[in-house]
């Protein structure tokens, strides 16, 4: 599937955060939901971190993006997911 498939979340974190706890918060959010990816793969630069995760449907994926992200905009960004780093580019 191309980057910008539907089913394809990419999640950044920044570098001052932590890749083990962003990890885990993403795992144990999947597994409570009981959602299984196709892709998880992982890439870092000197920004941070960056997950680019693959659904088996475009609901699995639009529940991801709403647990990790606010979608009101930067002014509004207080979910734990923001104030933990989490940024969804798509």
């Amino acid at each position: 599937m191309p980057p910008n498939h539907p089913r394809i979340v990419t999640v950044r974190i920044r570098q001052a955060n932590s890749l083990g706890g962003a990890m885990k918060r993403i795992r144990l959010w999947l597994d409570d939901q009981k959602i299984q990816t196709t892709t998880f793969t992982t890439a870092a630069d000197a920004k941070g971190y960056t997950f680019t995760i693959g659904f088996r449907s475009n609901e699995d994926a639009s529940h991801f993006r709403r647990q990790f992200s606010d979608t009101r905009g930067p002014a509004h960004r207080k979910s734990p997911a923001s104030a933990e780093g989490f940024e969804l580019s798509n």
